[in-house]
């Protein structure tokens, strides 16, 4: 299985992030639709887990919660709205990625969609009053992801600014497949990273040399 390209983390980040915005305009009580969404997202955690996590941890319960919600009734199940965005691809483009490859900046993108993503099934579920559902992915999306997102390269805080303590920023109309693809691209010529390392190393500008000065058995300067 071949690694993911730039370009293949940039048009499935894409797909998240359209279907994030689509998911604006359907209704909280399109169980049927909100469960595909559920089921193609925690698959996405499921392929993170199990590249990553030696042992189930967090990206795990957050696929066992999102699957838990996905469970409806068969009688509302039906096809997925057409034209509609999927989060299925970025399952497939986590089970690609080398399994020590860990800790990219377009990882970090990723996550930040997916996570939006489940923020918006958490909305629905509250909405219908289902509070059990709510809050246990409330709980498996909060504190629980703290130590992955730690793991994870800092992202602009904002389009057109930058992060602190990071040279990187995003133009203000770019996107953050754009922005994935434009790290991925420009981490080519970064040093390797430390083993086990999830955070590429920071290569730091080389210092200049001051050549030494010694004076000659005359005592002029050479």
């Amino acid at each position: 299985m071949r690694e993911p390209t730039p370009e293949m983390w940039q048009d499935y980040t894409a797909n998240v992030t359209e279907l994030r915005r689509q998911l604006r305009d359907v209704p909280k009580d399109d169980r049927a639709t909100w469960a595909i969404v559920a089921k193609e997202t925690s698959a996405a955690f499921a392929a993170w887990s199990e590249r990553v996590e030696e042992t189930p941890g967090p990206l795990a319960d957050a696929s066992r919660v999102l699957a838990r919600s996905a469970q409806i009734r068969k009688h509302q199940v039906k096809p997925k709205p057409s034209g509609m965005a999927s989060a299925s691809g970025a399952a497939m483009l986590l089970m690609m990625a080398t399994k020590g490859g860990k800790g990219t900046m377009a990882e970090a993108i990723l996550l930040r969609q997916l996570v939006s993503t489940t923020r918006a099934l958490f909305e629905s579920h509250n909405a219908i009053q289902d509070a059990r559902q709510a809050q246990q992915i409330s709980q498996a999306m909060g504190s629980k992801l703290d130590a992955l997102r730690a793991r994870l390269p800092e992202l602009p805080v904002a389009p057109g600014r930058t992060a602190p303590d990071r040279n990187v920023t995003a133009p203000a109309n770019e996107t953050d497949a754009e922005l994935a693809v434009r790290l991925l691209q420009a981490q080519r010529g970064k040093a390797p990273r430390k083993p086990n390392s999830p955070v590429p190393n920071r290569i730091e500008p080389a210092r200049p040399v001051t050549p030494t000065i010694r004076p000659d058995r005359d005592g002029h300067e050479r």
